[in-house]
Order: C-alpha cells, then sequence, then structure tokens
C-alpha cells in the first residue's frame, strides 16, 4: 500500500497538471487573435523576454545562491530552454498563425503519444505491443484530421503546414519533457525555470533579430501588449513552474497524458471569442486521438 504522504502529494501534482492545462490552454486563442500583430518569432520572443523580467525580481537571491550549480549545469539548461521556450513556441506560433486552433489543440493532443515513443530513446523505456498500438491508432487520428477528413487533400497537395509546424512543436515538446527528468539538475524549480527562460530567450534573439531583418517587424498596440503580458503570466510562468513540478513528481509520461485537457479548454474558448467551429472529421480524429492515448498509457 502507498503512503499516504506520497499519495497526497501526487494528488497535488495533478490538480496542477489541470491547472497548468487551463493556462496553456489561453496561448493558442491569444495568438491566433493577434496573428496580423506580430510573427511567430516575435510573439514568442516578447512572451518570454516579458515573462524573464516579471520572474526576476522574485528569483535573483536564489540565483545568486545557485550560481555555481547552474555554471556548472549551463550546457543541459541551455538544451532544455532552447526546446521548451525557444524552438516549441516558436514552431507552435508558426503553427497556429497558419491553421485554426481547433485543428491546432486537437494535434496538440499527440503529446503524450511523442512523449512516449521519444521516451524509448531518451528514457530508454519500452514501447510494448499494446503502447505501439495505442500511437498507430493516435497517428490515425492526427492524419485524418490532418486532411481534414478528405483524401483528395493528399493528392491535390494541399495541406496544411501549420499543422504538421504543430506536430513539430510537440515533438519537441516531447524532447524537453524526457530531458528533464532524465537531468537530475538539482535546481530549485523556480531557478530552474528562470534559467531555462533566459537560455530560451537567449537562442531566440538571433531568429527575432532576423525576422525584423526581414521586414516583418510587430506591430505594437494596447492590445497586443497586454496579450504579450497574459501570454507571459498564464500560459509562460505560471503553467510552466506547475508543469515542472509536476514532471518530477510522477514523471513525463504521467505527466503528458493529463494535457488531453488542452483541446477542450481552447476549443471551448475558440468557439466562444473566435466563432470557430467543429466538423465531423475533428470529432473522428480526436476520437482515434484520446482512444490511442487510452491505450498507450493504460496501466501507468
Amino acid at each position: 500500500m502507498s503512503d499516504p504522504a506520497n499519495r497526497s502529494v501526487e494528488k497535488q501534482a495533478y490538480l496542477l497538471l489541470v491547472l497548468t492545462t487551463f493556462f496553456w490552454s489561453l496561448n493558442y486563442p491569444f495568438v491566433r487573435a493577434y496573428r496580423d500583430d506580430a510573427p511567430p518569432v516575435a510573439m514568442a520572443f516578447w512572451r518570454w523576454s516579458i515573462a524573464l523580467a516579471i520572474l526576476l525580481p522574485f528569483v535573483w537571491r536564489a540565483l545568486r545562491s545557485e550560481w555555481p550549480k547552474i555554471r556548472r549545469n549551463w550546457r543541459p539548461l541551455l538544451v532544455l530552454g532552447a526546446f521548451s521556450c525557444s524552438l516549441n513556441s516558436v514552431l507552435a506560433y508558426v503553427g497556429i498563425q497558419n491553421t485554426t486552433v481547433t485543428n491546432a489543440s486537437l494535434l496538440n493532443a499527440m503529446t503524450p503519444i511523442l512523449t512516449l515513443l521519444l521516451a524509448v530513446p531518451l528514457a530508454r523505456e519500452r514501447l510494448s505491443p499494446a503502447r505501439a498500438v495505442g500511437v498507430l491508432v493516435s497517428f490515425a487520428g492526427v492524419v485524418w484530421i490532418v486532411i481534414g477528413g478528405d483524401v483528395r487533400t493528399v493528392t491535390d497537395l494541399s495541406l496544411n503546414y501549420g499543422d504538421f509546424a504543430i506536430i513539430a512543436a510537440c515533438a519537441v515538446w516531447g524532447v524537453y519533457t524526457n530531458l528533464l527528468r532524465r537531468w537530475s539538475l538539482q535546481l530549485t524549480a523556480i531557478t530552474s525555470l528562470a534559467t531555462m527562460i533566459a537560455a530560451g530567450v537567449l537562442v531566440m534573439l538571433p531568429l527575432y533579430a532576423g525576422e525584423v531583418a526581414f521586414g516583418r517587424p510587430a506591430h505594437w498596440s494596447v492590445g497586443l501588449g497586454l496579450s504579450f503580458i497574459a501570454l507571459a503570466l498564464f500560459p509562460s510562468l505560471i503553467a510552466n513552474f506547475s508543469w515542472n513540478r509536476a514532471v518530477m513528481t510522477i514523471g513525463p509520461s504521467r505527466a503528458a497524458a493529463v494535457s488531453y485537457l488542452l483541446p477542450v479548454f481552447s476549443i471551448a474558448i475558440a468557439i466562444g471569442l473566435l466563432g470557430e467551429s467543429l466538423h465531423t472529421y475533428h470529432w473522428i480524429g480526436a476520437a482515434l486521438i484520446f482512444l490511442g492515448i487510452a491505450l498507450a498509457t493504460r496501466g501507468r
């Protein structure tokens, strides 16, 4: 029988994950609403830069006291920051600016499956036959959503590259989640988050400069500024702090499985605020994805 104290800690971790998923669900609708005002790298760069500016006053003492550990672990911190804050955000924003919130949210449900697949080489986990079947079923659902339930989409070469960018972002997050568990950096959660954000902003800086140089600056407004602040607070600081704590408590595979709630929240927001709608192919694809998740994570 498990220790009651351990059960209580696990329950808190799952509550954190639900809160995390809700805050992440705000991400796509915000970015989609302001896609004409800010290109993807600018959106990601300012989101995380503002988040870092908000966080620094609260974490400055911890950074100073843990500086020797940070200096010893700067390489893994740079990699984790590049995957979590930089590559994941930029790919997701490229995707959401070229597809719907509904598509992006359902495709994002592939994160648990991709995390499981990536756990084989990165966390040395086994892929059992049941999990392999679950992976295949979920991928069938993804394909159905990407082609819009119409095989002619493939033959006409009219696939939406925004959907593929979302899938790539999910894979990047799967790498990050497994590496976070594998590399025990022994830093406090808030210090780890601050250093990863700083690393992500550093990686994005040349990308942002290139975006501006090629004539794609952000068109600033009060609404865009408030959007950046909201993105910095909720999907960035609060959500990522909660995610990191939960992953270290219950592991990447079980944590990733809870992210199936994200499309529920995101689609509800998209329907209510952006006027999007669900189609039959969305329901079929979602059913296959979630059936695959159930098969792949059964007994975990």
